[in-house]
């Protein structure tokens, strides 16, 4: 880590010059101090308030690993976070899979319309933080701790963060403690849960699978619209190369699937918007 960031500061120094280093120095600094007092006041506190259009609510902070989730999203991914509270409409189902803490689950669940939550987070840590905030917040949701694949099978996962929640654990299939995969179309015919109106992807480079495995939901034309972050494999996360695909794969699965698609980069990540065609 500390050789990145040198490499970065020295790349600053060569293409920008000695006043360009120290503006961003100061920037990262301030930055830094005012991270530190936020989480410093937030865990004192207990909660951290959000609010997204008409949509409001908090999340415990019981650790910095929970807070750095909270920061990242709410800073990073704002505007998908409104796209999603502006497409919710009354009587929907909302999927979140890769719900991580719960961010937003809870967005839709305190949404004005009355939207169904079914969260996806197969890591332990991660499902037990997200019950948590949806009991914070009086939130019921169908909560399920399985993974969505192609095929039936088993996952581990590897511990990247000391304090057990983490944004991008990584897959494993020789960790302890396995967690079932399961295809999405099984859990709707086979279990009675209510396919999704919007659906919302994040989960580390399965994108691919968890797609293959709700080809029948997705074909029938109920889900309107998907979000879907997609990591690149120049990423330091697990990419959807890492997984046997590509995003080219990714787009034309879509596509087939009569979605048009709205595609924003970030660095090394793809976020895909797609509505079904009119």
């Amino acid at each position: 880590m500390a050789v990145e960031k040198l490499s970065k500061a020295l790349t600053i120094y060569d293409e920008n010059g000695f006043w360009q280093l120290v503006s961003r120095t100061y920037r990262h600094l301030r930055y830094l101090i005012r991270t530190h007092v936020l989480f410093r006041y937030y865990s004192l506190r207990g909660s951290w308030p959000v609010r997204i259009g008409d949509s409001s609510y908090s999340l415990t902070t019981p650790s910095t690993a929970e807070m750095t989730e909270i920061t990242y999203c709410t800073r990073n991914e704002a505007w998908i976070l409104d796209a999603i509270e502006d497409e919710l409409q009354s009587g929907d189902v909302f999927w979140d899979v890769g719900a991580n803490i719960g961010i937003y689950s809870l967005l839709a669940g305190t949404n004005s319309a009355d939207v169904s939550v079914v969260s996806f987070e197969p890591y332990p840590p991660n499902a037990a933080s997200l019950r948590r905030n949806l009991d914070y917040n009086d939130i019921s949701a169908t909560v399920v701790e399985k993974a969505l694949g192609d095929t039936r099978g088993t996952i581990g996962f590897d511990i990247t963060s000391e304090e057990g929640v983490d944004g991008s654990a990584a897959v494993d299939s020789g960790a302890e403690s396995p967690c079932e995969v399961v295809p999405g179309d099984s859990l709707v015919h086979d279990d009675g849960i209510a396919p999704p109106d919007v659906l919302k992807i994040d989960v580390e480079g399965a994108e691919l699978d968890v797609l293959d495995g709700l080809a029948e939901t997705l074909s029938s034309g109920n889900c309107r619209t998907i979000y879907c972050e997609v990591h690149l494999s120049s990423s330091d996360r697990p990419s959807i190369e890492d997984f046997g695909g590509s995003f080219d794969e990714l787009k034309r699965t879509l596509r087939t699937h009569g979605y048009e698609l709205s595609i924003t980069d970030r660095d090394n990540e793809k976020h895909v918007l797609a509505r079904r065609s009119q």
